[in-house]
């Protein structure tokens, strides 16, 4: 198969080492193979509108073939090693490690689009989100991920998350009760709430949940007053405040029964984060500056999670 990864390799440890199976692999590569010969191709044609003398063969490529290109990034992605690291892996130096890495993670990008495995990173209208639900209540959830502490104190106090206690980055999560990631949102610095996220990405004039349902957590308080069709938005009961009048605030028994049932709608957009999160690339503290980057790793995951269940997102 590779030098890197043999048929020898045990389903067990290629499944841990590149966080994908053989057969999901296999689905994925040829899709890669094919953005790949497009990158190529778009470069070859830009370089000859520039270019003053004539081309050379240049030196032959570390990673040689499609398949050792496709499992370089795979295994960046589900190890996510440092550059000094990967390049001992690969016997390579550590700025060709990082320029293979710049340069494959776009095309994985375009090859799980290609495979309609990729969650949407906008959604423009109340159509489009219907379109996506196909009929299903939609979960949503915010996720954070760590990420370096900036040496600029104000810079570090925006990352700060008073909820992780850390540094992070945050993104809104939209799934259905498949699991089927749909929507992965902008990232943003970890001390943003996850209802203001929320409220950024999807305009509360607009009616978004005229013909779909929507089930969120206690951190989305007000939703119901912002949003028009209350009715189509679930969220749960919050235990009353204690006060003179009510020194013992707690919630009916029908309360604690309808709060149970959101919770088992909802668990199945928690289960979806947790599988992105095969992936340490967004459970390690996040090391680059790329803004690019930074949105792009977890949605390369959200679509690793898609294509692993066999989700297509049309």
């Amino acid at each position: 198969m590779s030098k890197y990864i043999s048929r020898t390799t045990t389903k067990r440890q290629f499944s841990a080492v590149l966080g994908v199976t053989r057969e999901e692999f296999d689905k994925l590569l040829p899709a890669f193979s094919v953005c790949l010969q497009k990158k190529a191709e778009d470069y070859h044609q830009k370089s000859l509108a520039t270019r003053q003398r004539k081309s050379s063969p240049g030196n032959p490529e570390i990673l040689q073939t499609n398949t050792d290109k496709l499992i370089f990034i795979l295994y960046y992605l589900k190890n996510y090693p440092t550059y000094d690291v990967m390049g001992f892996n690969f016997s390579m130096g550590k700025s060709t490690a990082e320029s293979y890495v710049k340069a494959l993670t776009p095309v994985l990008l375009d090859a799980e689009e290609r495979l309609k495995v990729l969650p949407k990173a906008t959604i423009e209208s109340p159509k489009e989100l219907a379109q996506l639900a196909d009929n299903k209540a939609i979960l949503v959830d915010a996720t954070e991920r760590p990420h370096y502490r900036h040496k600029d104190n104000e810079q570090q106090k925006k990352h700060f998350s008073g909820k992780q206690h850390d540094h992070t980055l945050k993104n809104t999560i939209i799934a259905l009760e498949t699991r089927k990631i749909l929507y992965v949102g902008k990232t943003v610095i970890g001390s943003m709430h996850d209802y203001k996220l929320f409220k950024s990405e999807f305009c509360q004039s607009i009616a978004w949940f005229k013909n779909t349902k929507i089930a969120v957590d206690l951190g989305y308080q007000g939703i119901k007053k912002d949003y028009q069709f209350s009715e189509n938005i679930c969220i749960p009961h919050k235990k009353p405040r204690k006060s003179n009048k009510n020194p013992e605030p707690k919630l009916t028994d029908k309360q604690k029964e309808e709060n149970k049932l959101i919770s088992k709608k909802r668990i199945y957009v928690e289960n979806a984060i947790s599988g992105m999160k095969r992936f340490q690339v967004l459970v390690n503290r996040l090391r680059s500056k790329s803004n690019f980057f930074k949105d792009t790793i977890i949605r390369l995951a959200a679509g690793l999670f898609n294509l692993k269940n066999n989700f297509v997102i049309q």
